[in-house]
């Protein structure tokens, strides 16, 4: 390695994810390390939402609303990126479009919801949370009426 800011292209995103949690109470470190995770994973939302987090705690308006932004192209089934969008635009007085922001986390249905912890759509096994089973349950009910 020559240098600080040359970090193999090929570090996994949990790596990104673990050296952010070390310095997320420190907006700008925070900032740094998401800006090096995005050179390498650039289509992970869930990046761009914690930048646009810490941008809108920094008061950083326009990057944290163009963050958002990205996060919501990338995945606009996405449900937080879809909220920190309207937090955002509420930040800046923009209600209607916050308005039109939240909208979309009422249009998206429960399973996306909950495709973290069933991105293969097979059903869950016995060690699921509680919650999960319950909101299995739900959408099963809701389905066959």
């Amino acid at each position: 390695m020559t240098g600080d800011s040359q970090i193999s292209p090929t570090r996994p995103l949990q790596d990104w994810l673990e050296a952010f949690r070390q310095v997320r109470r420190q907006p700008h470190e925070a900032l740094a390390v998401l800006e090096l995770a995005l050179q390498d994973h650039p289509a992970e939302p869930s990046l761009w939402v914690r930048q646009a987090r810490i941008q809108l705690d920094l008061r950083a308006y326009d990057e944290a609303e163009w963050a958002a932004w990205q996060a919501t192209r990338l995945d606009e089934a996405d449900f937080e990126s879809w909220y920190v969008l309207g937090l955002v635009q509420e930040a800046r007085g923009k209600i209607y479009e916050a308005i039109a922001a939240h909208e979309q986390l009422i249009r998206t249905p429960i399973e996306w919801l909950i495709k973290p912890f069933n991105p293969s759509g097979a059903s869950r096994s016995r060690s699921a949370p509680p919650d999960v089973e319950l909101t299995d349950q739900w959408c099963s009910d809701l389905s066959t009426k």
